[in-house]
């Protein structure tokens, strides 16, 4: 009986909103660590670089800083979840102080995420036009410029690409102009989707005719590279709105009741005013009129005279001659 009544005073009273909010915050907990997860088993960063040489250590680089994002967040999150589920159940917990501190971090990771976003899509800008710079496009093995570093050249990646996502060209198949390497050719048919019939090949024992592959290299690769983060970008951004939103609720419940406050304290000063002033509640001055005081006997004028002298008749007292009784 003792504990239970100790459990009463430390403890909340179970109810519904308690519950709701319980379940929220665990449901958030369990997010936080499935990120975790997806981030240590890379599912969630895609960590394939299209690009030889000194790129893919740059790629590593990129995705190590947003798996220490994740990280971190993370980490942060669910201690926040702890502090959150032992504030809500303990009487005269410190939520509210919890909850402001976890949107002061929220802002912060909003504002970093936002920051390697714009990084990213400048990343991808120089990227497209490092390889928009080959343009055009020559198969001569002198050919060293925009090389990524002093091993792999920007044509050996286009031949990479070639090979692998059956594509020929940056722009369009023309960029070679007549100097279309093997890597372009087309094992299709004539009337084949992917394949076009390029009469400017020519090479001992192929012919006059030949199939290439019609589609571009650079969109294709441009879409992987940016799919690359997508997951992770989709992630954060479905992280950041699922924290969010409850913290923007509060926040406006803070306000709406503040403003219901000011307009409660303000309604009531004006309404005492309006009603003193038409009701007219002020002090004023009593005035008893008799009639006949020349009349008056002289113990009747000593009494009036000792209440005045005392002070418990605050009137006054007017004489007013009697125009009954002989007067013009």
């Amino acid at each position: 009986m003792a504990a239970e009544m100790g459990n009463n005073r430390f403890f909340r009273k179970p109810n519904a909103i308690l519950w709701i909010a319980t379940v929220m915050v665990i449901l958030y907990a369990v997010w936080c660590v499935l990120l975790l997860i997806l981030t240590a088993s890379g599912l969630l960063l895609d960590s394939r670089s299209f690009e030889c040489g000194n790129s893919e250590d740059l790629v590593d680089s990129r995705l190590e800083i947003w798996a220490r994002l994740v990280y971190f967040w993370s980490g942060f999150s669910l201690m926040v979840c702890m502090l959150l589920l032992q504030e809500l159940w303990r009487r005269n917990g410190f939520y509210a102080r919890v909850s402001i501190v976890a949107a002061s971090v929220l802002l912060l990771n909003m504002l970093l995420s936002v920051g390697f976003w714009e990084k990213e899509n400048q990343v991808i800008k120089q990227f497209e036009k490092r390889y928009l710079a080959l343009l055009p496009l020559a198969d001569t093995p002198g050919n060293t410029l925009n090389q990524t570093d002093t091993i792999c050249h920007s044509l050996n990646n286009v031949y990479r690409w070639q090979a692998e996502f059956n594509c020929c060209g940056l722009q369009s198949y023309k960029d070679w102009e007549s100097l279309i390497p093997d890597s372009c050719l087309c094992d299709g048919l004539d009337n084949s989707s992917r394949c076009v019939n390029h009469s400017i090949f020519k090479q001992a024992g192929v012919g006059n005719y030949s199939l290439v592959y019609e589609k571009p290299c650079l969109p294709t690769v441009l879409s992987l590279v940016k799919r690359r983060t997508s997951t992770f970008w989709v992630a954060m951004t479905s992280w950041i709105h699922f924290t969010g939103v409850p913290i923007l609720f509060f926040i406006l419940c803070i306000v709406a009741t503040l403003l219901k406050l000011g307009y409660w304290v303000i309604h009531n000063i004006c309404v005492y005013v309006w009603k003193n002033s038409t009701i007219g509640e002020e002090m004023v001055p009593v005035v008893f009129i008799r009639k006949d005081n020349n009349n008056q006997t002289e113990e009747e004028n000593r009494k009036d005279r000792e209440a005045k002298e005392s002070g418990i008749d605050g009137g006054v007292v007017l004489d007013i001659e009697d125009t009954t009784s002989g007067g013009v």
